[in-house]
């Protein structure tokens, strides 16, 4: 099964092909019916689905939330309580390109004061 993984890992950065996969599939596990049951038709629905949440996005909510160890002072979030800094934003707005959380804090050795 590692041989199935790695090739997922490889093309997770493209379109994964679900045809080529079960193909895949059949050969490590020696048996016929993945393929089968995709020329069926069995995984257009799965395939449908994934393309809407993973390519164009449903606007949902997401939330990120990150405590510093140290003294807060600077941060690209949306909202800031204390060292806890939080994003919120729709899934899709990072759909084609990244979205980088950036927190900069200091921290103070007590011991060498």
């Amino acid at each position: 099964m590692n041989q199935l993984k790695d090739y997922i890992i490889t093309s997770s950065d493209g379109a994964l092909e679900v045809g080529l996969l079960c193909k895949k599939v059949d050969h490590i596990i020696g048996a016929s019916w993945p393929s089968q049951a995709y020329r069926s038709g069995y995984f257009d629905d799965f395939n449908r689905s994934m393309n809407k949440v993973l390519v164009i996005g449903e606007g949902r909510m997401v939330e990120a939330e990150i405590e510093v160890p140290g003294l807060l002072f600077d941060a690209n979030a949306h909202q800031v309580d204390g060292n806890i800094v939080k994003w919120k934003f729709q899934d899709n707005e990072f759909q084609y390109k990244d979205y980088k959380l950036e927190v900069q804090y200091r921290t103070i050795n007590l011991w060498a004061v």
